[in-house]
């Protein structure tokens, strides 16, 4: 599955529309508008992303952790998981994590991968 070519063009369709979100969020969040249905979106993005961590890791346990890429993407999950399932529920400005949404966006780097 890990090998296959549509898991990584679907992965890369995946990471694309993330980002596409996290922009829509920033703009949202500057506009005053309510966030949360794109916030819902981003907690189905953390669960695929937590997934495809398992998927890679369970398989190789952690002799993973030698690869570059699962290094970033684990340190991107965590930082996900985090900021939007630990820290950001009991924040009430979440302009504070405009530096994390930067760091997010470096999944963009994975489409260089693929």
């Amino acid at each position: 599955l890990l090998e296959s070519p549509w898991f990584d063009v679907g992965l890369s369709i995946v990471i694309i529309f993330n980002a596409v979100t996290i922009g829509m969020e920033q703009t949202f969040e500057l506009q005053g508008v309510d966030t949360m249905g794109i916030r819902i979106v981003e907690n189905v993005f953390l669960v695929i992303y937590i997934v495809e961590l398992g998927l890679r890791f369970f398989p190789k346990g952690l002799a993973c952790f030698k690869e570059g890429w699962f290094r970033l993407d684990f340190v991107l999950v965590f930082l996900g998981i985090l900021q939007s399932w630990i820290i950001e529920p009991f924040q009430t400005d979440s302009t504070q994590f405009g530096p994390l949404m930067v760091l997010r966006m470096a999944r963009l780097f994975r489409l260089a991968k693929t």
